[in-house]
């Protein structure tokens, strides 16, 4: 299969991710009528769920021209079009604008009259200065994004001084990014309960979307597997044109033969005879994406060189594509850890103090079946996916890796309605049927986009210098 085909393929998913955005948002309006408060509360939880794995795709971008590798550039277009659906999270922050006073108390007069504490915080918490920021944000981030987009497309056509321009804007850009993320995380999700603070938010915030961005970026990767090996003349190798083989028994030895008679790469199923189980390609095929099969390892070559190509797709060889699964399921078990190293040193911190200001946060999210909620958290999100992520095994094989990287998506989800919601509802677990609704309506909206910007170009960079 060509590499057009491959990604109409994927531009076909935009229609059906259009039609989850339309049904989603159209029943959710009709619950804004019947209930403006709820509505509000669930767009602000959908909101940051999507707008963290943008967030995500900016922060792997960064760190490719900071200071990636091969395994970066591999996933390099699908961060950039994580990160350019940015400004369109720009104006999906827009409404909540308008529903401030429902959100955030320190918006509302009556309240902040009332609190002395309130009205201590105003010259940061008042509803002027939190736009003025939230512009800072999004243009900084804007800017970032699109830049970065332009140099990668500069240095990979070979334009000179990219490469010191992306590294010098990279370690700028990590500087601006990683404060203006924490500086967001306080303003729009530590702020809906004014009273209370906590220095390491932003940081838990930060590993969040580095969770999501990698979990993104590996299914992504694992969505443009080649699904052939391509033959010089451009199709798939078959017993019909295989200049080395009589009937095609050349490779009827390592590779399955589809319905069709075509040989096709094996599919990289976990516990199958799939790619995920060799380190290395089989022996009559280039090593890691290198030259032809030459005359002196071909078994079928009268002395002639091979006319069969390096199996690489989108300049990505096999060897190469099992190890950059390899070095993204490191990439994403260290994230794991650093989330789980601030969210329990937070919990600690606040624990052996045992001041009221700053206890009564998690004593409201561990009542009322809070607790049961970051329990599930925790699993899902560390433990489980910690125990997986320590086999090689499954960090070489695409198919697991992605489920993997699904399931942390899920666990996100979960982590921000227990950081969110409770601040509306500190009772007891609350779930409004617009919270589901919002989270799959806006998020089929920037599944299109996403693969819009996505299809428009190259799936796996071809010429990235790094490959």
């Amino acid at each position: 299969m060509s590499n057009v085909t491959q990604t109409n393929r994927i531009r076909r998913l935009q229609r059906p991710a259009l039609w989850v955005a339309a049904g989603g948002l159209l029943v959710a309006l009709a619950g804004f009528f019947l209930d403006r408060t709820e509505f509000w509360h669930a767009y602000l939880f959908a909101y940051i769920f999507w707008l963290e794995i943008a967030l995500g795709g900016l922060g792997l971008v960064l760190l490719h021209h900071l200071a990636g590798g091969r395994w970066s550039g591999h996933v390099r277009c699908i961060a950039e079009s994580a990160a350019l659906t940015l400004p369109a999270c720009g104006l999906l922050f827009l409404p909540l604008l308008v529903a401030l006073p429902q959100l955030y108390p320190w918006a509302e007069s009556g309240q902040m009259a009332a609190s002395e504490l309130l009205r201590a915080k105003s010259g940061w918490l008042n509803a002027s200065f939190f736009v003025g920021r939230a512009v800072v944000y999004f243009v900084v981030w804007g800017l970032l994004a699109f830049r970065l987009h332009r140099l990668s497309r500069t240095r990979e056509s070979g334009g000179d001084g990219a490469a010191s321009r992306s590294r010098r804007l990279g370690a700028v850009g990590m500087i601006l990014f990683v404060l203006t993320t924490t500086f967001a995380a306080f303003d729009w999700m530590m702020s809906l309960e004014p009273a209370w603070f906590s220095s390491i938010y932003g940081l838990l915030f930060l590993a969040g979307q580095a969770v999501a961005g990698i979990s993104t970026a590996i299914i992504g990767l694992a969505a443009t597997p080649p699904p052939s090996l391509p033959h010089s003349g451009g199709g798939a190798v078959s017993p019909s044109n295989d200049p080395h083989s009589e009937s095609g028994d050349a490779l009827s030895s390592s590779y399955p033969h589809s319905a069709g008679g075509e040989t096709t790469a094996p599919s990289p199923k976990w516990g199958g005879p799939g790619w995920g189980e060799e380190a290395e390609p089989p022996p009559s095929l280039p090593q890691n994406g290198g030259g032809a099969v030459s005359p002196s390892n071909d078994p079928h070559s009268d002395g002639e060189e091979s006319s069969a190509p390096s199996p690489k797709w989108g300049g990505l060889g096999w060897g190469d594509r099992l190890q950059s699964f390899n070095d993204l399921g490191n990439l994403l078990l260290a994230a794991l850890m650093v989330w789980a190293y601030f969210a329990f040193s937070q919990y600690l911190i606040i624990w052996s103090a045992n001041i009221p200001e700053e206890a009564v946060w998690y004593a409201q999210r561990s009542r009322g079946g809070w607790q049961w909620v970051v329990l599930g958290a925790i699993g899902l999100h560390f433990v489980l996916p910690f125990l997986f992520l320590l086999s090689r095994r499954v960090k070489r094989n695409p198919l697991a890796l992605a489920w993997l990287a699904g399931l942390l998506l899920c666990a996100r989800a979960l982590d921000i309605y227990w950081l969110i919601v409770p601040a509306f509802h500190p009772a007891g677990v609350y779930l409004n049927w617009l919270y589901p609704l919002l989270l799959l309506g806006m998020g089929g909206g920037w599944v299109a986009l996403f693969l819009q910007r996505w299809t428009s170009g190259a799936l796996v960079p071809a010429h990235d210098p790094r490959l």
